[in-house]
């Protein structure tokens, strides 16, 4: 498995990015409440993604750090472990 493959499966780094995903999504529904039935759907749409890019700027890096450690694991080696 390569270094992106350990960290697209790793269980603790999609259940932060869940977390951190919906976190945004809820603040996009309390930012967009006053807006419901003034707006168009293109403007709602636009207000969703200008609230949750903010993901990209969100890092977990303990947790990138134990996942790609965990996938420099050279297994059969006691050595290199």
């Amino acid at each position: 498995m390569t270094d992106l493959q350990n960290l697209l499966a790793n269980q603790s780094l999609e259940q932060w990015f869940q977390t951190e995903y919906q976190k945004l999504q809820l603040n996009f529904l309390k930012i967009a409440k006053p807006y419901v039935g003034f707006c168009t759907k293109q403007d709602m749409e636009r207000m969703y993604k200008v609230e949750t890019i903010h993901i990209q700027n969100l890092y977990p890096k303990p947790l990138l750090k134990a996942a790609r450690s965990k996938s420099n694991v050279i297994l059969g080696n006691p050595l290199a472990n």
